[in-house]
């Protein structure tokens, strides 16, 4: 039951130490709850459609919890980012590295900057939502070092390391 909570069902094998084989579905299906074996089944689904080429999933979809698998389109070139369009929303991105699509495999993101741009997606949607309260400890936060500001080029408006715009940020704790 640990295994399929926490999402580690590879580690789900015999317990006897010289088996050590994986579990069938008809035993699991047995001793876990159906919600539990739901779980499992997708968990397992998703393990096998990763090991195939030319499936990815949509990285939007899965920020809101749909596992929707698509497929992504052949190159011309190996140079060229492979593109895949979801079939639930309609998002276009590359099934290389699961960022906005692109045209070239150089300009594929790392897996460090793709989780950032999720979690600044979700800051920049929760920001609209924070109460005074909240950005009062933001500014609290800030002024103890615990957020800093970047800035992203000239142009670029400056944000903090959780996704907010610093103006929005000095705007609503001048003293209102």
């Amino acid at each position: 039951k640990l295994h399929v909570k926490e999402g580690s069902i590879i580690e789900l094998k015999c317990p006897v130490p010289d088996c050590r084989a994986e579990l069938g579905s008809r035993m699991l299906e047995r001793v876990l709850e159906p919600h539990e074996y739901e779980r499992w089944e997708r968990l397992k689904t998703q393990q096998i459609l990763d090991t195939l080429e030319g499936i990815a999933f949509c990285p939007r979809c899965e920020e809101l919890g749909h596992d929707v698998p698509n497929f992504v389109e052949g190159t011309a070139s190996s140079d060229d980012a492979p593109v895949a369009t979801c079939r639930r929303c309609g998002y276009v991105f590359c099934g290389k590295c699961l960022g906005i699509a692109h045209t070239s495999i150089q300009d594929c993101i790392s897996e460090e900057d793709r989780i950032m741009q999720v979690a600044m997606r979700k800051m920049a949607e929760s920001s609209g939502k924070m109460t005074m309260a909240q950005r009062k400890r933001m500014q609290k936060e800030r002024t103890m070092g615990k957020l800093y500001e970047i800035t992203l080029g000239e142009e670029a408006p400056e944000v903090d390391t959780i996704g907010l715009l610093v103006k929005d940020w000095r705007d609503s704790t001048s003293g209102d």
